[in-house]
């Protein structure tokens, strides 16, 4: 994020706020320097140049005021900001941080809206709180308005890193809304938990044949040469068994799609079957894959 109110003492940006003749006070955390009013035309060209975004090669800005209150002023100041670097850097993504409360506005000018915690926020010792209902609902209106306009719209929640329920939770509040989400912790390191989840990769095994049909019996899928070979080291990589007997009126689990994890390759798999001479009028079920 592109902080554009706010910054610490004794930096460069300091140093060049002074030059462009910006006004500063003192804010609430130390060594912290706010800002005082956008409105001179030297805070224009202070945030142009405090752009190290651009000459790093990122993607685009998140303009954003920190934890400063978005007036009237600030919020005319953010969008003359967005047109400037938007000429300038023509090949930059441009979002803006939802708790500007700038919306459809922007459309034509910014590429989308950002909300950095829409019911969630990191809280003490780096645990994630539930936010105040009153911002949600501001923030939830931002991003609808946003959205009804054409732009895209993001949201970032917390979670505990190991808290999947949580984390699933908090994607499907925001895929709810209309708002590609993403999931990390208060830290904001960029650990990536969701809403991709890693699973593993299902590999069905057909095994077995129909024993009204061949009036054999049909053995136990742990007896099938997948079971006994194979198991361990498909588990070993990542994948998943599952059997399935090859009846007339075999069904494949709810939740497979056609093909999802069947081995296509001869080398890979194969049903499990006995060789035999086939009877007249009878289908055998297990051909090789």
């Amino acid at each position: 994020m592109l902080n554009v109110a706010e910054m610490k003492a004794n930096t460069f940006q300091e140093k060049l706020a002074a030059r462009q003749a910006v006004t500063l006070t003192a804010g609430s955390e130390k060594n912290q320097l706010i800002v005082a009013d956008p409105s001179p035309p030297g805070w224009l060209g202070w945030a142009v140049a405090t752009d190290p975004a651009a000459k790093k090669g990122f993607d685009g800005f998140v303009f954003s005021l920190g934890h400063q209150p978005a007036s009237k002023a600030w919020r005319e100041a953010v969008l003359e900001l967005a047109q400037a670097l938007k000429k300038r850097f023509q090949d930059k993504q441009i979002l803006l941080d939802a708790r500007l409360g700038i919306g459809a506005e922007a459309s034509g000018i910014a590429h989308g809206v950002l909300a950095l915690g829409v019911h969630t926020q990191g809280g003490k010792n780096g645990a994630t709180e539930l936010g105040a209902l009153n911002s949600a609902r501001e923030i939830s209106a931002v991003l609808r308005h946003a959205r009804a306009a054409g732009m895209r719209v993001f949201g970032v929640e917390f979670a505990a890193a190991h808290d999947h329920q949580t984390i699933r939770e908090a994607a499907e509040r925001l895929h709810t809304m209309g708002v590609m989400p993403f999931i990390t912790t208060p830290p904001l390191d960029g650990v990536n938990l969701g809403p991709v989840e890693e699973v593993s990769r299902r590999v069905l095994v057909l095994h077995g044949w129909d024993a009204s049909l061949t009036g054999e019996a049909v053995p136990a899928a742990d007896m099938t040469l997948a079971a006994r070979c194979l198991h361990a080291p498909l588990e070993w990589l990542g994948f998943r068994l599952e059997f399935l007997t090859m009846t007339k009126d075999a069904q494949r689990r709810e939740g497979h799609r056609s093909g999802d994890g069947l081995p296509r390759s001869r080398s890979a798999c194969r049903c499990e079957g006995r060789p035999y001479r086939a009877r007249p009028g009878h289908r055998r079920h297990g051909a090789s894959l």
